[in-house]
């Protein structure tokens, strides 16, 4: 068919998948417990990407026969779509168990071990995926993250470069997530401004920033399905290098010692470099004593060739975190009275106010602020009128029942008028048999398609008039109905022999089935 109406016709989804479902279906219709046609259906409907439809085959096959590995197997891939990892992780384990061999699901079984925070299960499970088959780049870019979640940040940028050159846009949001996790936040920042509208990179930024507070499950959850905890933004953001903010500290308790007859001037020099202060750094001695925190101590990552990340996508193309961003104001510093301040103060910070009275640690507690507020005289003075208790508990349960009647008057009239609708509905779109002729997401395009089949299987198609129907993410394009499906298969059997592909479909009621411009 593709050959004989050109490029402009829009292929069908898997005929192969098709086929099967619709034979396997047929199957079941004779008998509903045959467990091959239900694996068969489920693994069919998986191929078209309908997940909740194979979800049902899928456990159905598993009631009918609870110690079958494929089954198991097959539910395992069906909750990892539905966002159901501890299920999934598990029925991997049982189908295995059950000697069913995992064989190229195995970067499949990874991610549910990553996403339920296994990763030296998920890493042996990526490392097999990737020996029988090298060149997969979703394993590659999945092992990548779980590599990133253990730190392991210069092995996860070997894994994802060939992605990354390819100008592959998921796996620059990969590598910033990846950055994130292990404090690297300017680098991941820039890496969201340059793939994402400013708007949605903005936004993500708050997400971004506490990523590496996560617990390891957590974090593949935000890189693989951009999930984050309810609560993510009440923590507090982690400082980027916290161990810079100490080290003025520390000078300058050090600064009061004698310098030994002898520095070591190439560590004096390294240690310039590394710091934005004018301050002259401790002689070599003092710094060999003070050991320093090991953020300041990681190897340096090996020269890559720099990478440039695709354009911004239409905003439409990026997900949203999930998670509603709270606004949180930041904690005040506390001035620990036991340290001596720096001389030279961070530039980045307003001087403090200088208070009349150094106030007491019992001061700084709401308890104690709330107790120096004091109430005029003015107002202790006026007189407060008697409650009536009686009247406000009358008061109080008459309101409580009158939302109580119109929150039920509300819900019944909400019911009534979906009931009514759904009626409607169902009554406008009755059950109706169809032939489908193609499918694509372009609805123009699909009437474009009818005008050429209608030429180039005049005889077959007679003056039968054009529909579409959702099918997922695309449209299935048919023409019809029948009122018989002995006719709707001999339209479909001609339109196969004059070198088509078209086969029997039957909505269901209340499914919208929409005419098409086909003139």
């Amino acid at each position: 068919m593709a050959a004989q109406s050109g490029a402009m016709v829009q292929q069908l989804p898997p005929a192969a998948a098709v086929e099967r479902l619709n034979s396997n279906l047929a199957k079941l219709a004779r008998s509903p417990q045959d467990v091959e046609a239900l694996l068969g259906a489920g693994q069919a409907a998986l191929d078209l990407g309908d997940v909740q439809a194979a979800n049902g085959f899928f456990t159905r096959a598993n009631s009918v026969n609870p110690n079958l590995g494929r089954a198991k197997l097959g539910l395992a891939q069906v909750q990892l779509g539905l966002k159901q990892p501890s299920e999934a992780a598990a029925n991997f384990d049982a189908a295995e168990a059950l000697g069913e061999s995992i064989g190229d699901r195995l970067a499949d079984r990874a991610l549910a071990y990553d996403l339920t925070g296994q990763q030296a299960k998920a890493q042996r499970d990526y490392q097999a995926a990737l020996r029988a088959n090298p060149k997969d780049a979703k394993a590659m870019m999945r092992y990548a993250v779980s590599l990133g979640i253990g730190g392991r940040v210069a092995e996860a940028d070997k894994l994802l470069e060939p992605s990354l050159e390819g100008g592959d846009r998921e796996a620059w949001r990969f590598r910033a997530f990846i950055y994130a996790m292990n404090g690297r936040l300017g680098e991941a920042r820039n890496i969201t401004q340059s793939v994402m509208p400013k708007g949605l990179a903005d936004a993500l930024d708050p997400y971004m920033a506490r990523v590496s507070l996560l617990t390891p499950a957590q974090k593949a959850a935000a890189a693989h399905y951009g999930d984050f905890p309810a609560n993510v933004l009440r923590l507090a953001v982690p400082n980027e290098r916290p161990v810079q903010q100490q080290a003025p500290v520390q000078l300058a308790v050090r600064e009061a010692q004698p310098e030994p007859a002898k520095a070591d001037t190439k560590r004096s020099n390294n240690r310039r470099d590394r710091s934005d202060s004018k301050a002259t750094p401790p002689p070599a001695q003092t710094l060999a004593q003070a050991t320093p925190p090991p953020a300041i101590r990681a190897q340096p990552e090996p020269a890559r060739p720099a990478l440039k990340p695709p354009p911004p996508p239409a905003e439409d193309e990026i997900e949203a975190p999930r998670a509603e961003p709270v606004r949180i104001q930041p904690a005040r510093p506390v001035v620990q009275q036991a340290l001596t301040a720096p001389a030279t103060r961070n530039p980045t910070l307003p001087p403090p106010l200088t208070p009349k009275a150094t106030p007491s640690p019992a001061q700084s507690s709401l308890a104690a602020a709330l107790s120096q507020l004091t109430v005029p005289e003015a107002e202790k003075a006026k007189a407060t009128p008697a409650v009536d208790l009686q009247a406000l508990a009358k008061t109080k349960a008459d309101k409580a029942k009158a939302e109580r009647e119109a929150k039920a008057k509300a819900e019944k009239e909400a019911k009534a008028k979906a009931e009514a609708e759904e009626k409607k509905r169902i009554k406008a779109n009755p059950s109706r048999i169809w032939v489908q002729i193609a499918a694509g997401r372009n609805v123009n395009a699909l009437a474009f398609d009818m005008r050429r089949f209608r030429k180039s299987y005049a005889d077959e198609m007679g003056d039968e008039t054009g529909w579409y129907a959702d099918w997922g993410q695309t449209n299935r394009l048919l023409i019809g109905p029948y009122r018989k499906e002995e006719k709707a298969k001999e339209v479909a059997q001609a339109i196969k022999k004059a070198g088509g592909d078209a086969f029997v479909w039957l909505s269901d009621a209340g499914e919208e089935v929409k005419k098409i411009g086909a003139e």
